[in-house]
């Protein structure tokens, strides 16, 4: 075996020896984590608390940002594969996404680990975790949105890095135990040799013909081990360097490596097996990681942002463009032709038919973290807590311009502008009332002092509705601004998250306990009526009213539920959008629903293909209720068309409390059989129950009626 000792004096030796590279262009984000990932012409970069990007380097000389994902939490790596991008986030949580299309990842599935997982890698349909003491763990994600564990493999170590290849995969304890693992069954994978390198490794990674570790301690080398054809290792030769390595990456028969002085060398495996230095390049600043395709290098750097090189060509240096990420979002509002985006440093105007970077047409600077934004006209009312609130000129985009500004000391919950109005819900100062007849200067015209909280307010004919958290809702008499004063106080079982009210039924966001329906025939004595649940645990945290649909925004399952409001006291869910993402807000606009899905971004949908729930299910299954009302038993009837589907029979009260439950009913035809009783074999009292079955396409729910 050959060392080769590259010593740091290189710089000043006759570039004669060495090719030396380029940068064809760069990319500035922010916020940039330390693992990027190159797949099939674009690069992944993890932006550390903000999500990740996607780049389009089809053309080198001129990136282009495809995509910006917000993700809660540490992105601490990414890598893709397969039309599937993997997100390693914070300790134990992988997100799954889909990249059919790149420009725009669609959320699949994520999987939570109890241990803590050092790295991800991938190959073709399999997602391998390296988890530590617990092993190595190989996910099947043929179906990105239901991840398969396929095994878990047991190692004896630390272990920090797996790389797979074709029915191999290589894993690495911290200690610097080498294990080779066959993968060609996938579901019995077998240890099949350790090597020790008697060192810490940091990072392993495999080609078709080689094995390279990462060890920086005492001395830095990298290892670079050929496969034998018993799948042996073989140590062929070893780059050692004097100064601390801090990424590597490799392509084909070429390594990539950067060191702490910012060098970047290309080393490749000459006829004689040795691994010969080609080149360097000088970067601006040290590299957090690297990634190769062909002849181009990627690095990632905090000040210098994502760097392209050709290592080919040693003769253009010039650097061809630079961008910067965007921030997180904080709200939204619509106006005329212009979706209007505030994040927390400015507020930005774009294109209504677009929505991404490309799009903008012009920005605010000094005014960020506006919130609860109002278009009235040529202007746009918004918030900023402790602030107050401010009006703003958008009748030219290009040149928005602050016209005027009120003064609240208070956070700021909610607004709304109606008959002329502008009613603006704080934390703990209570409701303000403004006359806006002159758009441009809003008019302190009134105030319901209270303590607490405003979390979302509607008004329905003289009455003003405050969803005020654990304080249930407070009805206001708002006909005359001057002299406020509440009419009464709708009690709540949970928190009044939202109200919506809809032909004198006011329909209030209780939190787990789903939506609760109140008759407000009468505003000083509101009476009880119905409780609703899509499910069994639920979080109903936002409301939303079109035409004669009521949309509950659910934060436990995230997830859209429709309800048909042509029963006002019992509505039907007939639809479901299934985000997978937390929606803090809704918007509707040109018949579109749009949700504010925070560090997510915006999503929309049309609301003109939604079809009824009962016509989706109906391709899955049919279920039929007889006798319907019952006296003694009633049958259940099921025919379950697809027999992948998961099955679970419940039946519950009108105030949505679990009174029967069937589990894991068979495939295709089935019968159940309901006496009326509840899950301790007590007769139950007369009255509507609630039969639901829910499957893996969605919820169907019928009405029994049981008499005593």
């Amino acid at each position: 075996m050959k060392k080769l000792l590259v010593i740091l004096g290189i710089m000043i030796i006759p570039i004669i020896l060495f090719g030396v590279y380029h940068k064809v262009s760069s990319y500035q984000p922010n916020n940039m984590s330390v693992n990027i990932h190159y797949a099939n012409g674009s690069v992944f970069v993890p932006l550390a608390e903000v999500g990740f990007i996607i780049l389009d380097v089809s053309d080198p000389h001129d990136p282009q940002l495809l995509n910006t994902t917000f993700i809660e939490g540490n992105c601490r790596q990414i890598i893709a594969g397969n039309d599937k991008a993997y997100v390693l986030v914070n300790s134990s949580c992988v997100l799954i996404y889909d990249i059919t299309e790149p420009s725009q990842p669609q959320f699949a599935s994520q999987y939570l680990s109890t241990n803590y997982i050092e790295s991800i890698a991938t190959y073709g349909n399999l997602l391998y975790l390296a988890m530590g003491s617990s092993g190595v763990l190989a996910l099947n994600t043929t179906n990105p949105y239901n991840p398969i564990e396929n095994h878990i493999t047991e190692i004896s170590g630390d272990v920090i890095s797996v790389s797979p290849k074709r029915d191999e995969a290589y894993a690495v304890c911290r200690n610097g135990m080498i294990y080779a693992i066959d993968e060609s069954n996938p579901l019995y994978p077998i240890l099949q040799f350790t090597y020790s390198l008697n060192q810490r490794v940091q990072q392993i990674t495999c080609t078709d013909s080689y094995v390279y570790t990462l060890s920086n301690g005492d001395t830095h080398f990298i290892n670079g081990y050929k496969i034998m054809d018993d799948n042996s290792l073989l140590l062929q030769d070893t780059i050692t360097m004097q100064d601390s390595i801090g990424s590597f990456t490799c392509f084909g028969d070429m390594v990539y490596y950067t060191t702490r002085e910012s060098i970047l060398y290309c080393s490749h495996w000459s006829d004689s097996d040795s691994l010969k230095v080609d080149g360097f390049y000088q970067l601006s600043s040290q590299v957090n990681s690297i990634v190769s395709s062909d002849n181009l290098v990627y690095t990632a750097a905090d000040n210098s942002g994502i760097q392209i090189i050709d290592m080919a060509d040693a003769e253009n240096n010039e650097i061809l463009d630079t961008f910067e990420s965007p921030q997180g979002t904080s709200s939204y509002a619509f106006a005329d032709d212009y979706l209007i985006q505030s994040d927390p440093s400015s507020l930005h105007f774009l294109e209504y038919s677009q929505q991404d970077s490309s799009s903008y047409v012009g920005e605010l600077q000094s005014l960020g973290n506006l919130h609860c934004m109002l278009a009235n006209g040529h202007f746009l009312i918004g918030a900023i807590d402790y602030q107050g609130i401010y009006t703003i000129d958008i009748s030219d985009v290009y040149h928005p311009q602050i016209i005027s500004h009120y003064d609240i000391n208070d956070k700021i919950n909610c607004d709304l502008i109606q008959n002329g109005k502008l009613y603006v819900g704080t934390d703990f100062t209570g409701l303000y009332i403004f006359n806006i007849s002159d758009s441009a200067h809003p008019a302190f015209t009134g105030r319901y002092i209270t303590s607490s909280p405003f979390k979302h307010i509607t008004i329905s004919e003289n009455c003003l509705y405050g969803a005020m958290g654990d304080y249930g809702v407070y009805v206001i008499d708002i006909s005359n601004a001057s002299q406020l004063y509440r009419l009464g106080t709708i009690r709540v079982s949970d928190s009044a998250n939202d109200i919506a009210v809809y032909h004198n039924m006011a329909y209030i966001a209780n939190g787990k306990l789903g939506i609760e329906i109140i008759d407000m025939t009468n505003p000083t004595h509101p009476e009880f009526e119905n409780n609703i649940l899509s499910h069994t645990v639920t979080t109903v945290n936002s409301l939303k009213l079109y035409q004669d649909t009521l949309l509950a925004s659910d934060s436990f399952w995230n997830e859209i539920v429709f309800y048909n409001l042509s029963s006002y006291s019992n509505p039907e869910a007939y639809y479901k959008i299934l985000w997978n993402l937390p929606t803090s807000e809704m918007y509707i606009f040109d018949d579109k629903l749009y949700t504010n899905n925070g560090k997510y971004g915006l999503n929309s949908f049309s609301l003109g293909q939604v079809t009824n729930n009962d016509d989706i299910m109906a391709d899955v299954i049919d279920m039929k209720i007889f006798p319907n009302p019952f006296h003694e038993t009633t049958s259940i009837q099921l025919n379950l068309k697809n027999n992948k589907e998961t099955r679970h029979v419940q039946i519950y009260n009108i105030r949505g409390q679990l009174v029967k439950e069937y589990k894991k009913i068979g495939n295709r035809d089935n019968r159940i059989v309901w006496d009326g009783t509840n899950k301790l074999g007590q007769r139950v009292s007369s009255g509507v129950y609630l039969c639901r079955i829910k499957t893996m396409s969605g919820i169907l729910t019928k009405k029994i009626m049981f008499i005593k």
